[in-house]
């Protein structure tokens, strides 16, 4: 029986789904569209994988060359690299991975908001440093247990970063375009706050978990930060294009903001001597908070069998919904 086609865009996948893909399907690149007579005529699905820096798209004018394509598979939480309007004007499912990645980006932030917020990157130094380690009486971090954080975005990863602050006995308050049910609230002690000013103002901790779209770019700028209660942290695992990032650099130097945690920039990665990269109260991470080979693993077992059901004609295990 002749093997589907299959084109790959990014990386290989990992914990073993890479071998699985090339036993059961005739996996190409997108060089062999170019190089090889009549490949682009056959792809049935797409499977992608993206790790920093490593960046790919299936837009318009991929899926154009592709007039048997019958499923897009991505092995991420986020879709914003795919057209997934085309997709739908086409009826071509699209798969992604949400469910499985939630706790580790969650761990992610709060890796991010401890380490800013007890300046563990600084100690780090100083215990490390050519000379003897010496630590000044007043130098202090900021108290996390018993605060206040607020959770921008109460999606998958919004609610598991609410779950871990339960244990930190917080006072959890978020902001999200609708507000969740009183069950899921109920179920992370969280508090809906409708206005971001308002959550600004009242969080010692603001966790961004928002998603990359029109509506969330550039959510948090000069006007919001402006807005920040003085001392608080800014984490963000979400996008890049949610932050202004002057604007963070202004408050961050203004001492509006006592620190942030990010795991991701705009762009990715930022220039060598932009200004976030030489503060000390600053932690950044290269866009990691997924990467754990348990969730990499399960990831990519989950696009394989979001594009196995597509090119079944089955409905997808989990299909992007607009």
């Amino acid at each position: 029986m002749e093997k589907h086609t299959i084109l790959q865009l990014g990386m290989p996948l990992q914990g073993g789904c890479q071998e699985k893909l090339e036993e059961r399907y005739d996996v190409v690149q997108s060089s062999d569209l170019l190089e090889r007579s009549g490949v682009a005529e056959k792809v049935e699905g797409i499977i992608m994988y993206m790790c920093f820096p490593v960046k790919a798209k299936a837009d318009r004018e991929l899926l154009d060359k592709l007039p048997s394509l019958r499923v897009v598979s991505t092995a991420s939480t986020a879709f914003n690299h795919i057209d997934v309007a085309t997709c739908n004007t086409r009826g071509i499912p699209v798969g992604y991975v949400a469910p499985v990645v939630a706790a580790a980006a969650a761990d992610m932030a709060w890796a991010l908001l401890l380490a800013a917020a007890r300046r563990i990157v600084e100690g780090h130094r100083i215990a490390t440093g050519v000379e003897m380690p010496r630590v000044e009486p007043g130098w202090f971090g900021k108290e996390v247990n018993g605060s206040t954080i607020g959770i921008v975005g109460m999606g998958r990863i919004g609610l598991a970063v609410a779950q871990r602050a339960i244990g930190f006995d917080m006072t959890v308050v978020y902001h999200n375009r609708r507000r969740r049910d009183a069950s899921v609230e109920d179920a992370v002690r969280a508090e809906y706050v409708g206005d971001l000013k308002q959550l600004m103002s009242c969080s010692d901790f603001i966790v961004c978990c928002l998603p990359a779209s029109a509506e969330t770019t550039g959510m948090f700028n000069a006007d919001v930060f402006s807005a920040a209660k003085r001392g608080a942290v800014f984490v963000n695992i979400g996008r890049g294009s949610a932050v202004d990032h002057d604007a963070l650099v202004t408050c961050l130097r203004e001492e509006r903001l006592y620190a942030a945690g990010l795991d991701v920039t705009l762009p990715e990665p930022l220039p060598r001597g932009h200004p976030l990269l030489g503060m000390d109260n600053v932690v950044i991470a290269p866009h990691v908070a997924t990467a754990t080979l348990r969730t990499r693993t399960r990831s990519g077992e989950l696009a394989l069998r979001n594009l196995h059901a597509g090119l079944e004609g089955k409905p997808l295990e989990v299909p992007v919904v607009l």
